[in-house]
Formats: C-alpha cells, structure tokens, sequence
C-alpha cells in the first residue's frame, strides 16, 4: 500500500531500501523526495492524518477522515504542550485506547526543557525510530561522499539515562536512550559504518564517571580502527578530552598491564571490558610517548587516533562556545555538526558536511514530518536586526502559514511540525542565521544561534537538558527546579545524569503553557496569546536567506 500511495518512498520503505543500497541512491533518492517537495508533503500529511485517524484527539475536533491540508487546517487548532498535557498523562498511567496516535505508544520521552521546573513527557513509538534512523542515514551518505571511510568503528561518546516507569508501566527517559535501546539503531550503526568501541554495558552503565573511563579505554584499544570520534553534544567531546589528560596515565597502564584501574566498580560494566583488555605494552608506551610530546594537548585526538576522518555531533547553538576547545583537540580534523531536531521528533538532516559547524545547514527531510511555516513580519518602525535587536529578541507579528515550498528567500519563519506520532510541539528554537532554498524545493536551514535567556551573558546549557535527565526522572514527582547556571560546569551537569530517579506517572496536569526555560529542545513561553481555529504546531524560528 504504502507503495502505491508513495511513487517516492514512505519513511518505512526508503529506511528498508537505504538497508541494502549505495550511499549514493541514499542520496539520490533525497534529491528526488526534495524536488518533489509538494506532492511528497501532501502524501506524509494523509498517510498521517490515516495513520492517527481512530484517535480521539482527532476525533474531538470533528476532523471526520478527512486527510487534505486544508481540512486539517481548518478543524485542529494550535496548542501548546499544556493542552495536550492531559491525554499524554493518561496514556503514561496506562490509557491503551488511541488517545493521541491510532499506533501504540510504546515508551516517553523526557523533554530536554522544563516547565514550571518538571520535564514534560512526550509520546514515543516506532515512528520516531523510523524517522531517526532515515535521518542518520541520510547525513551518513552526504559525510561518506565528502569523507569515505571504510569498516571500521566510531569512538563514540554516548550514555543511556536512567529507565524508570510511568504509573501505567511504560518505560519513561531520554528520547536519545529510547533510541540506543532500540534494534533498529544498532543495525543502523553497523549499515553506516560507526558501530561504537564501548560494549552496550558502558553505553547503558549506572555511572557516568566509569563509563566516560571505558569509552576512552574502549576507543584506545581500538585506536587503529577508529574513523569517527563523536557524540551527541560538543560539550560532551570536550568534557572527555578534558577527563583525558588527567587519567591518561592510568589508561596507559591498564593497557600495559591488561588489568582494568580499581576505579571501575560497576560489575557489568568491568566484566564487559575487562574482555577487551589485554596486556598491550607496544600500545602503551606508543600513546605515552604521543602524549608527551603533545603541546596543551592540541590535536590529540588525530595523533591517538591517526586513521579518524572528522569528528562529530551537535556544534550549533548554546555549543558554539565549544568549539574552539574542540578544534583544539581536534586539530588538522574538520568538525561537523549533526542533524537538527529534539525531543519531539526530527526537522532535518546536514547534507553539506563540508561546512563549519557555524554555517551548518539542514535539509528539511519532506517525508517525515508534515512542515508549515508562518512569516514573521517586523512591526513598522523597526530597523535592522543589527540596529534593534537581534532576531530572537525583536517582537514579530505572525501572519498566516505557508507550506513548505512556498517560503520565499530573505523572510523569516517560524517553522510548524506535525509528525508521524501526532505529536505538535512549539519547540524552543529561533534561527537568526536564517532558513534559506538552495537547489531543490526543499528548504535548508541553518541553526547558528548561541541560545541565549535574558542577559547577553547568560549561556543555556544543552548540558542542563541533555545531562540532567535522570534528575528529571525523580523531579517529575517533587517539582523540585531545574536551576541554569551562569557558567555551565560540564563535570558537575554531567554527573547529574545518574541521579537516583523515581518511577514516573501522576503528575499534575495543569501546567502553564509555555511556562518553562529554554534549553535542548524545552519549550519557550509564545510571544503572544493564541487562539481560534489554526493548525495544531510546532513553532521554530527561522529566517530565510539568500
């Protein structure tokens, strides 16, 4: 069915396809969903509205089967994360019926922001799998053609969260975690070639200390095949590099003498790589002598790694300020921003890997997510963003939503999703470097802002979002708040990450909307009160450019 409804893939079918094609029909194949942009963007919205059309969300607002744009726009209006607040909570205490999504959901994600100091729970099913894992395709393909590697493997620094369970007995974490436990990843890893040094005991450890210990052992033992050094944030890279020059030593001793340091406890955990280890003297003393004869440590990451093409993961907004430390370790490497999204799904994939994580631009992927966008008009009287403000502080004035092959160059958006698992969020993002058409009938947009709250000087950390999660497992219950600091401290947010949580479910559904601070992918307040019949949406910032 989904062929004949799709003469362009499905997300399922081109996820199916990519498994046993070239990269170069990957991308082929986006050129193709991109160019025809309209129909494809048609086509996602029906397979939608069909997919989710015995929800009752759906059916309260008398949408009646109906699956074209204009009757979607007409009978579901915009929300915000609050009014849809209710339905996740039932589904979280164990609500099995359709509420929101005709499939079933089979987890929650913890936003990475906060309201009213709680996270909020979002719906999570395969849907989001499918679109994550075509997302990493895609951008494998573009980074393969501008950088080949070969088989080899990817030192990769990532951690699951805490798993806890909601009153109706769902798994309840991180968007990233429900994504590394699920098979399609792995499979997904091993297609693009960056299968992970570091057993899944270290990945899913208990402690974030051990497991940053192991993944740097991980990553030197297997030093001659890695080809990738990356994870999801920049800070995260940075952080373990700056833990590097203070174990070094010991790393290079369990190497010579095969035996794991005392300072992992975890059993699993040292079970799993003490099965790796072997006394290495050769290997020890290589890495001791390169070591040495570093300079402030810059370029270790090439000299420890001599086969390593680039290195990976988020570089845009509130992690620029990392990357200058970044380039530092990574020397002669060129560093390249991932694909942009958040907790509530995907917006799109970086298919010009060539570009630095400052002018970092994302393709909107046409087939995974239904995209409008609303023009932001500047109020008569307002200079240029240089004179007034910038363009997360100038008060704009909405106008009506265009699709997603109607934006015009030199305006800006904001950017409204609705995806495959029904979920419409307004997401805590603007883009003042702008969203801009290049090529095809799919718009790129770059996301070059430093997130900023209130004073010029007060940095939001994604560290506070992406590092705190199992605080926010326990906080769900105690409202307990999520505090930002002026000077993020990467070593102390991240040991925030394994807190002790409790099981989630029967929380208050009466938050504020948009109530909460921005950081990851967290919700901000909207610029003005909204009501009437207007679409359901996910609210991005972003300006077109030439």
């Amino acid at each position: 069915r989904d062929r004949e409804r799709f003469p362009l893939p499905s997300p399922l079918i081109l996820l199916e396809k990519m498994g046993v094609s070239s990269h170069a029909s990957v991308i082929n194949e986006f050129e193709a969903l991109t160019k025809d942009a309209g129909r494809i963007q048609r086509e996602t919205l029906r397979e939608i509205l069909e997919q989710n059309g015995e929800a009752e969300y759906l059916h309260n607002f008398g949408l009646g089967g109906r699956t074209d744009p204009d009757s979607f726009k007409s009978c579901i209006p915009l929300v915000t994360h609050s009014d849809l607040e209710p339905y996740i909570q039932r589904i979280a205490d164990g609500d099995t019926s359709p509420v929101l999504t005709g499939k079933p959901i089979t987890s929650i994600s913890l936003s990475s922001g906060t309201t009213q100091g709680k996270p909020k729970l979002l719906p999570f099913n395969d849907a989001l799998i499918h679109s994550t894992m075509q997302i990493y395709r895609t951008s494998f393909a573009f980074r393969n053609r501008e950088y080949p590697i070969g088989n080899g493997k990817a030192l990769q620094f990532i951690y699951s969260s805490k798993q806890a369970k909601t009153k109706g007995g769902l798994t309840a974490t991180t968007a990233t975690t429900n994504v590394y436990r699920s098979e399609q990843f792995k499979h997904t890893m091993e297609d693009i070639r960056s299968q992970c040094c570091s057993p899944n005991e270290v990945i899913f450890g208990p402690d974030f200390q051990q497991s940053l210990y192991c993944h740097l052992l991980c990553g030197l033992i297997y030093s001659d095949e890695v080809q990738i050094v990356s994870s999801t944030f920049a800070h995260s890279l940075v952080h373990a590099f700056r833990t590097f020059e203070r174990v070094w030593e010991e790393l290079c001793t369990d190497l010579s003498e095969g035996v794991l340091s005392s300072r992992i406890t975890v059993p699993s955990i040292r079970a799993a790589v003490s099965k790796l280890l072997n006394p290495n003297p050769g290997l020890a003393d290589s890495i001791h002598s390169k070591c040495s004869r570093l300079s402030n440590w810059y370029g270790v990451i090439p000299a420890l790694w001599p086969n390593a093409k680039y290195v990976y993961g988020i570089m845009t907004g509130s992690m620029e300020p990392y990357l200058n430390k970044l380039r530092h370790y990574a020397g002669s490497l060129p560093l390249m921003s991932a694909d942009y999204g958040s907790s509530e799904g995907w917006i799109g994939a970086n298919v010009n890997p060539s570009l630095p994580p400052e002018l970092a631009t994302f393709a909107v992927l046409p087939n995974i997510g239904y995209y409008e966008f609303i023009p932001l008009e500047k109020p008569e009287g307002t200079g240029t963003e240089t004179e007034k403000g910038t363009a997360a502080t100038i008060h704009y004035v909405e106008a009506q939503p265009v699709g997603l092959t109607q934006v015009e160059v030199g305006k800006q958006y904001e950017v409204v999703v609705t995806n495959f698992t029904g979920n419409r969020y307004l997401f805590a993002r603007s883009f003042p470097r702008g969203l801009r058409v290049c090529g095809s009938e799919s718009p790129m947009f770059s996301a070059a802002l430093t997130n900023r709250c209130g004073s010029c000087d007060r940095l939001i950390s994604i560290q506070a979002g992406r590092h705190r999660e199992d605080s926010r497992v326990s906080q769900l219950h105690t409202g307990a708040p999520i505090r930002m600091q002026k000077k993020p401290n990467a070593e102390h947010q991240h040991r925030q990450e394994h807190r002790e949580g409790s099981a989630v479910g029967g929380g208050s559904s009466s938050q504020a909307a948009g109530g909460g601070k921005a950081g990851g992918g967290g919700l901000h307040k909207p610029r003005r009160h909204i009501d009437g019949d207007r679409p359901l949406r996910g609210l991005l910032g972003a300006v077109l450019r030439r």
